[in-house]
């Protein structure tokens, strides 16, 4: 792998990521969609939620499970 293939991406987002104008903005969110991040952080979601239930009732013997569930209730699917 050439260097200019890791800095050529590095320095785009510099130049775009995290700027107020409008057209910076467009292109971080066109990347963000080709990438397809939105789907690959609600599979990460998704998995993770799996994990913790999974975890919440391995140790509901020794644990309050009802207390970690509505934690974890309370972080899932969260909006900001």
């Amino acid at each position: 792998m050439l260097v200019c293939d890791l800095m050529c991406p590095m320095l785009w987002l510099q130049a775009n990521y995290g700027r107020h104008d409008s057209e910076c903005v467009q292109k971080v969110k066109d990347v963000y969609r080709a990438l397809q991040l939105p789907k690959v952080y609600s599979d990460y979601e998704q998995s993770s939620f799996t994990s913790l239930l999974a975890v919440i009732d391995e140790c509901s013997a020794s644990l309050p499970r009802d207390m970690f569930l509505a934690y974890a209730q309370k972080i899932y699917k969260r909006q900001k």
